[in-house]
């Protein structure tokens, strides 16, 4: 277990899409809360678009994004230079709960060198990291993803309230694409349904959507809802609104 007794760095690899960063920010956020005063936080992103919402982020420790631009390829080039990039900072502990299966992240965690390191449970993680979590059966994400910090002793409570701080032109260009000038906001609820087309298996079934639409819009007369995808899931999102209220 690691001594909170000093300031800290600590590397948080976090390489999956823009949804599995934001299950992830509550047990970035708790880790920020609870590090000792001076601590730095490394971020491994996958790409700027996961970066940017980490920017938006009040952060209380010096936190430094590592930008892997690979969008999910991972070989043994890219495994020795971040690697040896980031042992040359001397960290501390290394949090890795987006390790995928493979020899290649306990490699990158000896080339790290962090005295401390965490990663999923596996047949190759031993070679690497001396912490381990086992995914549970119907376990959430966020409370998946906070084991990684509990288990080394950096995390107690997990927050799921996240402050993000939003500059006004990017709030203007919002309220522009949603035609929502004048309106309140926070009466908005943002749905995105769709997936990458290699994780279609992993989409909610409309009808669970429609359901969703129907709670959500029996609890405030004035809530309007926004369907947000790209091109290619317009036929699921054209069904669903089909769902909406008019005027909604």
């Amino acid at each position: 277990m690691i001594r909170m007794n000093r300031p800290l760095h600590v590397i948080a690899w976090i390489h999956h899409g823009l949804g599995d960063v934001i299950m992830a920010l509550p047990m970035l956020v708790s880790l920020d809360h609870q590090l000792p005063e001076g601590s730095r936080l490394t971020v491994l992103v996958k790409s700027v678009n996961e970066e940017r919402l980490l920017q938006l982020v009040p952060w209380r420790c010096r936190v430094e994004y590592v930008n892997l631009g690979h969008y999910g390829t991972w070989d043994y080039r890219a495994v020795l230079r971040v690697g040896l990039m980031l042992r040359s900072r001397f960290p501390d502990v290394l949090i890795a709960p987006h390790a995928s299966a493979g020899p290649l992240p306990p490699l990158f965690a000896r080339l790290v060198g962090a005295p401390l390191s965490v990663g999923p449970k596996g047949p190759w993680r031993g070679l690497g990291f001396n912490h381990e979590v086992p995914q549970v059966l119907y376990q959430h994400k966020v409370e998946y993803y906070g084991e990684f910090a509990r288990q080394v002793g950096l995390m107690g409570p997990l927050t799921t309230r996240i402050e993000i701080t939003i500059r006004e032109p990017e709030e203007q260009a919002a309220a522009q694409l949603l035609n929502v000038e004048g309106q309140n906001a926070s009466r908005w609820i943002i749905l995105a349904p769709g997936s990458s087309p290699v994780e279609i298996h992993k989409r909610w079934p409309a009808v669970r959507y429609r359901n969703l639409i129907e709670r959500l819009g029996s609890l405030d007369s004035a809530l309007r809802i926004a369907l947000f995808g790209s091109p290619s899931e317009m036929p699921l999102l054209k069904e669903l609104a089909a769902f909406i209220p008019s005027g909604r």
